[in-house]
Protein backbone atom coordinates (compact mmCIF):
# COMPACT_ATOMS: atom_id res chain seq x y z
CA UNK A 1 0.00 0.00 0.00
CA UNK A 2 2.76 2.54 -0.77
CA UNK A 3 1.30 3.15 -4.23
CA UNK A 4 0.38 6.84 -3.97
CA UNK A 5 -3.14 6.63 -2.86
CA UNK A 6 -4.52 9.25 -0.38
CA UNK A 7 -7.78 7.55 0.94
CA UNK A 8 -7.02 9.90 4.07
CA UNK A 9 -9.21 8.23 5.95
CA UNK A 10 -10.48 5.02 4.01
CA UNK A 11 -8.04 2.65 6.95
CA UNK A 12 -10.58 4.17 9.86
CA UNK A 13 -13.44 2.48 8.35
CA UNK A 14 -16.40 3.02 11.21
CA UNK A 15 -13.79 3.99 13.99
CA UNK A 16 -12.51 1.02 15.01
CA UNK A 17 -8.95 2.16 15.11
CA UNK A 18 -9.58 4.48 17.96
CA UNK A 19 -7.82 4.06 21.41
CA UNK A 20 -9.81 2.13 24.12
CA UNK A 21 -10.08 1.03 27.88
CA UNK A 22 -10.31 -2.57 29.52
CA UNK A 23 -9.29 -5.76 30.66
CA UNK A 24 -11.41 -8.79 30.40
CA UNK A 25 -13.91 -10.04 27.82
CA UNK A 26 -12.26 -12.64 26.14
CA UNK A 27 -13.41 -15.08 23.04
CA UNK A 28 -12.91 -18.08 21.17
CA UNK A 29 -9.80 -17.35 19.05
CA UNK A 30 -12.53 -18.90 16.14
CA UNK A 31 -14.53 -15.40 17.23
CA UNK A 32 -11.19 -13.36 16.98
CA UNK A 33 -11.33 -14.31 13.39
CA UNK A 34 -14.81 -14.29 12.47
CA UNK A 35 -14.09 -10.14 13.41
CA UNK A 36 -10.76 -9.70 11.09
CA UNK A 37 -13.00 -11.46 8.32
CA UNK A 38 -16.23 -9.40 8.37
CA UNK A 39 -14.03 -6.37 9.16
CA UNK A 40 -12.13 -7.25 5.95
CA UNK A 41 -15.88 -7.87 4.14
CA UNK A 42 -17.01 -4.23 5.54
CA UNK A 43 -14.39 -2.46 3.58
CA UNK A 44 -14.78 -4.34 0.86
CA UNK A 45 -11.15 -5.63 0.30
CA UNK A 46 -12.17 -8.86 -0.98
CA UNK A 47 -8.90 -10.66 1.05
CA UNK A 48 -9.49 -13.55 3.50
CA UNK A 49 -7.12 -14.68 6.97
CA UNK A 50 -4.37 -16.96 5.81
CA UNK A 51 -2.89 -17.69 9.21
CA UNK A 52 -3.46 -16.64 12.74
CA UNK A 53 -0.83 -16.01 15.41
CA UNK A 54 -1.38 -14.89 18.84
CA UNK A 55 0.47 -11.81 19.90
CA UNK A 56 1.99 -11.59 23.63
CA UNK A 57 3.82 -9.66 25.80
CA UNK A 58 5.62 -10.89 28.97
CA UNK A 59 3.81 -13.93 27.72
CA UNK A 60 0.56 -12.41 28.86
CA UNK A 61 -1.37 -12.80 25.10
CA UNK A 62 -2.88 -9.16 24.49
CA UNK A 63 -4.22 -9.66 20.77
CA UNK A 64 -3.85 -11.57 17.56
CA UNK A 65 -1.71 -10.88 14.43
CA UNK A 66 -3.65 -12.12 11.26
CA UNK A 67 -1.62 -12.68 8.00
CA UNK A 68 -4.39 -12.40 4.80
CA UNK A 69 -4.13 -14.33 1.18
CA UNK A 70 -2.10 -12.36 -0.83
CA UNK A 71 -0.45 -9.66 1.61
CA UNK A 72 -1.61 -7.48 4.53
CA UNK A 73 -2.59 -8.34 8.42
CA UNK A 74 -5.18 -7.17 10.68
CA UNK A 75 -4.11 -6.32 14.34
CA UNK A 76 -7.22 -7.81 16.89
CA UNK A 77 -6.70 -6.85 20.56
CA UNK A 78 -7.34 -9.78 22.52
CA UNK A 79 -10.50 -8.43 24.86
CA UNK A 80 -13.97 -6.69 23.72
CA UNK A 81 -13.02 -3.56 26.04
CA UNK A 82 -10.78 -2.32 23.60
CA UNK A 83 -11.85 -1.57 19.56
CA UNK A 84 -11.67 -4.32 17.28
CA UNK A 85 -9.20 -3.32 14.83
CA UNK A 86 -5.78 -2.21 16.73
CA UNK A 87 -4.46 -1.48 13.04
CA UNK A 88 -4.24 -3.27 9.80
CA UNK A 89 -2.49 -3.31 6.45
CA UNK A 90 -4.01 -4.89 2.66
CA UNK A 91 0.01 -5.72 1.86
CA UNK A 92 2.90 -6.92 3.88
CA UNK A 93 2.64 -8.79 7.05
CA UNK A 94 2.91 -7.99 10.94
CA UNK A 95 6.01 -10.22 11.03
CA UNK A 96 7.78 -7.82 8.86
CA UNK A 97 6.67 -4.21 10.17
CA UNK A 98 9.53 -2.94 12.10
CA UNK A 99 10.52 -4.15 15.33
CA UNK A 100 9.97 -1.43 17.15
CA UNK A 101 6.39 -0.38 15.85
CA UNK A 102 5.79 -4.30 16.59
CA UNK A 103 6.75 -3.25 20.06
CA UNK A 104 5.16 -0.36 20.18
CA UNK A 105 1.65 -1.84 18.93
CA UNK A 106 2.33 -4.73 21.68
CA UNK A 107 3.05 -2.44 24.26
CA UNK A 108 0.01 -0.17 24.01
CA UNK A 109 -2.57 -3.35 23.57
CA UNK A 110 -0.60 -4.53 27.17
CA UNK A 111 -1.10 -1.35 28.39
CA UNK A 112 -4.31 -0.17 27.87
CA UNK A 113 -5.90 -4.27 29.12
CA UNK A 114 -4.48 -2.89 32.42
CA UNK A 115 -6.21 0.04 32.97
CA UNK A 116 -9.19 -0.59 35.19
CA UNK A 117 -12.46 -2.25 33.91
CA UNK A 118 -15.30 0.42 34.55
CA UNK A 119 -12.66 3.23 34.28
CA UNK A 120 -14.09 4.88 31.21
CA UNK A 121 -17.74 2.77 30.75
CA UNK A 122 -19.01 4.81 27.86
CA UNK A 123 -16.08 3.89 25.90
CA UNK A 124 -16.27 0.58 26.81
CA UNK A 125 -20.11 -0.18 25.98
CA UNK A 126 -19.15 1.70 22.17
CA UNK A 127 -16.27 -1.06 22.04
CA UNK A 128 -18.25 -3.58 23.22
CA UNK A 129 -20.82 -2.69 20.36
CA UNK A 130 -18.32 -2.85 17.62
CA UNK A 131 -17.28 -5.87 18.27
CA UNK A 132 -21.03 -6.89 18.28
CA UNK A 133 -21.60 -5.11 14.78
CA UNK A 134 -18.52 -7.33 13.68
CA UNK A 135 -19.48 -10.68 14.66
CA UNK A 136 -23.04 -10.52 13.16
CA UNK A 137 -21.94 -8.44 10.38
CA UNK A 138 -23.68 -9.54 7.31
CA UNK A 139 -22.12 -8.27 3.55
CA UNK A 140 -25.52 -9.01 2.09
CA UNK A 141 -27.21 -7.22 3.47
CA UNK A 142 -24.75 -4.02 3.85
CA UNK A 143 -26.07 -0.99 1.85
CA UNK A 144 -22.58 -0.06 -0.19
CA UNK A 145 -23.54 1.89 -3.03
CA UNK A 146 -24.10 5.61 -3.38
CA UNK A 147 -27.28 7.56 -4.05
CA UNK A 148 -26.32 10.27 -6.45
CA UNK A 149 -27.59 13.92 -5.38
CA UNK A 150 -26.12 12.88 -1.80
CA UNK A 151 -23.03 13.66 0.35
CA UNK A 152 -20.84 11.68 2.53
CA UNK A 153 -19.86 14.96 4.48
CA UNK A 154 -22.40 17.52 5.45
CA UNK A 155 -19.36 19.77 6.74
CA UNK A 156 -18.26 23.48 5.20
CA UNK A 157 -15.10 24.04 6.39
CA UNK A 158 -13.11 27.47 4.63
CA UNK A 159 -9.78 28.83 5.15
CA UNK A 160 -10.38 31.77 6.50
CA UNK A 161 -11.82 33.58 9.48
CA UNK A 162 -12.31 31.70 12.50
CA UNK A 163 -10.55 29.03 11.24
CA UNK A 164 -8.01 30.22 10.96
CA UNK A 165 -7.77 32.31 13.79
CA UNK A 166 -4.64 30.16 15.95
CA UNK A 167 -2.59 30.52 12.93
CA UNK A 168 0.02 32.61 12.13
CA UNK A 169 -0.02 36.35 10.73
CA UNK A 170 1.38 37.67 8.16
CA UNK A 171 1.48 41.58 8.09
CA UNK A 172 -2.10 42.02 10.02
CA UNK A 173 -4.14 39.07 8.57
CA UNK A 174 -3.81 35.08 9.66
CA UNK A 175 -2.40 33.07 7.48
CA UNK A 176 -4.84 30.68 5.36
CA UNK A 177 -5.84 27.39 6.90
CA UNK A 178 -5.15 25.55 3.64
CA UNK A 179 -7.47 23.67 1.12
CA UNK A 180 -5.54 20.05 2.54
CA UNK A 181 -5.88 21.00 6.16
CA UNK A 182 -9.25 21.88 5.84
CA UNK A 183 -10.43 19.12 3.81
CA UNK A 184 -8.32 16.55 6.02
CA UNK A 185 -10.01 18.03 8.80
CA UNK A 186 -13.25 17.52 7.74
CA UNK A 187 -12.79 13.83 7.17
CA UNK A 188 -11.19 13.06 9.88
CA UNK A 189 -14.13 15.20 11.42
CA UNK A 190 -16.24 12.36 9.73
CA UNK A 191 -15.12 9.44 11.00
CA UNK A 192 -14.91 11.57 14.61
CA UNK A 193 -10.92 10.19 15.12
CA UNK A 194 -8.96 9.88 16.61
CA UNK A 195 -10.53 10.91 20.14
CA UNK A 196 -6.88 11.49 21.80
CA UNK A 197 -4.23 12.16 19.77
CA UNK A 198 -0.80 11.64 20.49
CA UNK A 199 2.69 12.62 20.35
CA UNK A 200 4.74 16.36 19.86
CA UNK A 201 4.75 18.50 16.53
CA UNK A 202 7.14 20.88 15.89
CA UNK A 203 7.46 22.76 12.93
CA UNK A 204 9.59 25.79 11.53
CA UNK A 205 8.72 28.33 9.10
CA UNK A 206 9.97 31.93 8.37
CA UNK A 207 12.61 31.58 11.22
CA UNK A 208 9.57 30.68 13.14
CA UNK A 209 9.44 27.11 15.97
CA UNK A 210 5.67 26.38 16.19
CA UNK A 211 4.93 23.85 18.25
CA UNK A 212 1.54 21.74 19.30
CA UNK A 213 1.35 19.36 22.03
CA UNK A 214 -1.17 16.43 20.74
CA UNK A 215 -2.12 14.79 24.08
CA UNK A 216 -5.52 16.01 24.03
CA UNK A 217 -9.56 15.40 23.04
CA UNK A 218 -10.87 16.49 20.24
CA UNK A 219 -14.48 17.22 20.68
CA UNK A 220 -15.82 16.28 17.45
CA UNK A 221 -19.81 16.46 19.01
CA UNK A 222 -19.67 20.31 19.19
CA UNK A 223 -17.77 21.20 15.62
CA UNK A 224 -20.71 22.46 13.80
CA UNK A 225 -21.18 22.14 9.93
CA UNK A 226 -20.32 25.93 9.56
CA UNK A 227 -18.30 28.31 11.65
CA UNK A 228 -19.18 31.83 11.51
CA UNK A 229 -18.39 35.45 13.67
CA UNK A 230 -21.94 34.37 15.87
CA UNK A 231 -20.16 30.97 16.63
CA UNK A 232 -19.46 30.51 20.57
CA UNK A 233 -16.00 31.27 20.92
CA UNK A 234 -15.58 27.80 22.53
CA UNK A 235 -16.92 26.02 19.62
CA UNK A 236 -14.56 28.30 17.17
CA UNK A 237 -11.35 27.71 19.29
CA UNK A 238 -12.07 24.04 19.07
CA UNK A 239 -12.17 23.59 15.31
CA UNK A 240 -9.63 26.48 14.61
CA UNK A 241 -7.31 24.31 17.48
CA UNK A 242 -7.63 21.58 15.25
CA UNK A 243 -7.04 23.25 11.95
CA UNK A 244 -3.61 24.61 14.17
CA UNK A 245 -2.35 20.70 14.97
CA UNK A 246 -2.76 19.65 11.23
CA UNK A 247 -0.89 22.19 10.10
CA UNK A 248 1.88 22.10 12.45
CA UNK A 249 2.16 18.39 11.73
CA UNK A 250 1.49 18.46 8.36
CA UNK A 251 4.49 21.32 8.23
CA UNK A 252 2.44 23.93 6.20
CA UNK A 253 3.90 26.54 4.29
CA UNK A 254 1.75 29.00 5.40
CA UNK A 255 0.55 32.07 3.16
CA UNK A 256 -2.40 34.67 2.59
CA UNK A 257 -3.67 32.70 -0.47
CA UNK A 258 -3.21 28.83 0.62
CA UNK A 259 -0.85 26.44 3.23
CA UNK A 260 1.55 23.80 1.03
CA UNK A 261 1.21 20.28 2.66
CA UNK A 262 4.35 18.24 2.62
CA UNK A 263 3.98 15.15 4.04
CA UNK A 264 1.39 12.62 6.09
CA UNK A 265 3.24 10.63 8.76
CA UNK A 266 1.26 12.66 11.22
CA UNK A 267 -1.85 10.35 10.41
CA UNK A 268 -0.20 7.32 11.77
CA UNK A 269 2.08 8.93 14.25
CA UNK A 270 -0.14 11.56 16.21
CA UNK A 271 -3.55 10.63 14.75
CA UNK A 272 -3.62 7.23 14.73
CA UNK A 273 -4.72 6.18 11.68
CA UNK A 274 -3.34 2.80 9.91
CA UNK A 275 -0.30 2.76 7.80
CA UNK A 276 -2.37 2.03 5.33
CA UNK A 277 -2.81 5.83 4.03
CA UNK A 278 -2.02 5.67 -0.21
CA UNK A 279 -1.99 8.55 -2.78
CA UNK A 280 -2.88 7.76 -6.13
CA UNK A 281 -2.21 9.98 -9.47
CA UNK A 282 -5.03 10.10 -12.43
CA UNK A 283 -2.35 9.06 -14.63
CA UNK A 284 -4.60 5.84 -15.03
CA UNK A 285 -8.51 7.83 -15.56
CA UNK A 286 -10.31 4.51 -15.46
CA UNK A 287 -8.88 3.24 -12.30
CA UNK A 288 -9.01 6.49 -10.64
CA UNK A 289 -12.53 7.10 -10.96
CA UNK A 290 -13.25 3.34 -10.62
CA UNK A 291 -11.03 3.46 -6.71
CA UNK A 292 -12.81 7.07 -6.24
CA UNK A 293 -16.49 5.35 -6.41
CA UNK A 294 -15.09 1.93 -4.57
CA UNK A 295 -14.23 4.21 -1.93
CA UNK A 296 -17.11 6.56 -1.87
CA UNK A 297 -19.58 3.44 -2.50
CA UNK A 298 -18.32 2.45 0.91
CA UNK A 299 -18.70 5.64 2.50
CA UNK A 300 -15.41 6.34 2.74
CA UNK A 301 -14.44 10.51 2.12
CA UNK A 302 -11.75 10.71 -0.61
CA UNK A 303 -8.97 13.79 -0.23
Amino acid sequence: MRKMKMFAMAVIGMGMLCTGYGNALALAETDYTKVAENFLAYVDSGKTVSSVQPVRKDGKLVGYAMDLDGGGYVLVPATKTLPPVKAYSLNGSFSSLPKWYQDFLTGELDALQKIPAGKSRQTENKNVAKWDFLLSYDDKRASHRYRPDTFLLKTKWDQGYPYNKKLPKIGDEHVAAGCVQVAQAQVMNYHRHPETARGVATHTWNNQEFKAVLYKNYNWDIMPDVLNRSTPEYVQDELALLIHDLTITNEADYGNDGSAWTHTDAMTENFGYAMGIERMSNEDEALFFETLKKEIDNNRPVL
